[in-house]
């Protein structure tokens, strides 16, 4: 149940932050891509604004620190974050080189933006040791390899209870070969305790590359250089099997602290004395190409028409209705829901990348007739209380939905 949720977010986080381990931050209310919404910042404020409501609600405390929906930055977005008591964040490496003026030690020291919000970069050698396509670690012939599953390779009859209903194969999560070779009948069998042994070896490794990079940039620089590692969730446990146990061996591998290298959460670097370079980083994401190309792309390009209706309508919406009670107000809450939905960067990339864009049109569209639908019984005062609270039940993200972003100044 949520509240039990809540309860076991709220303990972890407490436990970790007493330690000085762990430091929390929240993301978009629904990843909405925030330089595409330049000239709505109202909707801007309303993912930060929901966002850091549903952090504190879950954890008890207000968030330091926002992971940018795709990385995505742009000039004004570090002022509503600041507004909101968001003071650092983690974007793309060529967002800080590129930055207006270029700053002293690129990614290897955070820069503060003109509205105070540290933004760290993330570290490519660092991503490039794990991320790489063919020299990452994830891709060593002793791991589990991801794309062999039964559900696949055996014969029908065995797996015909994991089918899906209308006979298509699928994962079943029983993976019985290792990455091993190039091609089906190149791999051999996994054997999971030398693959545990070589996530030590991998840590080892990291941790040696790290150290002496470290030393290197502390060489020229007059504070201590710090490397950002910032990798998908997903990439431990899911596509690399022995993610998680590498993890716990590079912290392993850490101890006992050395003076030359310590892990740290970025808010706890930011308690240094040293004052840190000033400039505004570049409009940028970690999408492919590094810009807005994925959620600009001319397959999805039809939805920023509606979304431009859509995001000042709200507005009205909102102003109009806000405090009205009753069916009204629950309307104008359901009507934040559903533009805060149809705002997801998900439908536009998985338009532009071809995961699954029936899908992710169905979903943008069926959310945006919602709305006109709850935009035109407010207008008309006349609500259905049945179809309201199907809805309510359907899209019932936010259960508390604030309106503050509509009145502040932008």
């Amino acid at each position: 149940t949520w509240p039990r949720i809540q309860g076991y977010v709220g303990g972890a986080r407490a436990a970790g932050e007493a330690l000085g381990r762990v430091e929390l931050w929240t993301c978009g209310a629904t990843h909405g891509f925030f330089p595409a919404l330049l000239h709505h910042p109202r909707m801007i404020q309303a993912q930060v604004e929901l966002a850091v409501g549903s952090h504190l609600r879950a954890t008890g405390r207000t968030p330091r620190g926002m992971w940018l929906p795709e990385c995505g930055f742009a000039p004004g977005v570090d002022a509503v974050l600041t507004r909101h008591g968001i003071a650092n964040t983690a974007l793309d490496s060529h967002a800080i080189v590129n930055a207006n003026p270029r700053p002293r030690y690129g990614t290897a020291a955070p820069l503060v933006t003109p509205e105070g919000l540290a933004c760290f970069g993330r570290d490519a050698s660092a991503s490039h040791q794990v991320w790489a396509a063919e020299v990452g670690y994830p891709g060593d012939a002793l791991y589990r390899e991801f794309y062999r599953d039964v559900g696949f390779d055996n014969p029908y009859e065995d797996v015909q209870e994991f089918v899906a209903a209308d006979g298509t194969r699928q994962n079943t999560g029983l993976k019985y070969y290792k990455v091993s070779g190039r091609g089906a009948g190149r791999k051999l069998p996994y054997d999971p305790l030398e693959a545990l042994e070589r996530t030590k070896l991998h840590a080892l490794d990291f941790v040696y590359a790290r150290r002496a990079q470290v030393r290197r940039l502390a060489s020229r620089m007059d504070t201590a250089p710090v490397v950002l590692a910032p990798y998908d969730a997903e990439l431990f446990g899911h596509w690399w099997f022995e993610g998680p146990r590498w993890i716990e061996n590079v912290f392993r591998a850490l101890e006992p602290v050395r003076d030359d290298l310590e892990p740290a959460t970025l808010g706890r670097y930011l308690t240094q004395p040293p004052t840190h370079d000033v400039g505004e980083p570049e409009v940028s994401s970690w999408g492919a190409g590094g810009y807005a190309g994925v959620w600009l792309d001319p397959g999805s390009s039809w939805m920023l028409r509606h979304v431009d209706h859509a995001c000042n309508e709200l507005v009205n919406i909102a102003r109009h209705h806000a405090h009205a009670g009753g069916l009204r107000e629950r309307a104008a809450k359901q009507a934040v829901r559903e533009v805060m939905l149809l705002l997801s960067s998900d439908w536009a990339f998985l338009i532009k990348t071809g995961g699954a864009p029936h899908y992710a049109r169905a979903r943008f569209e069926a959310h945006l007739a919602r709305f006109r639908r709850l935009g035109l019984m407010l207008l008309s005062g006349d609500i259905d209380p049945v179809w309201l609270a199907d809805l309510e039940a359907r899209d019932n993200i936010f259960p508390d939905v604030t309106f503050g972003w509509a009145f502040d100044p932008t």
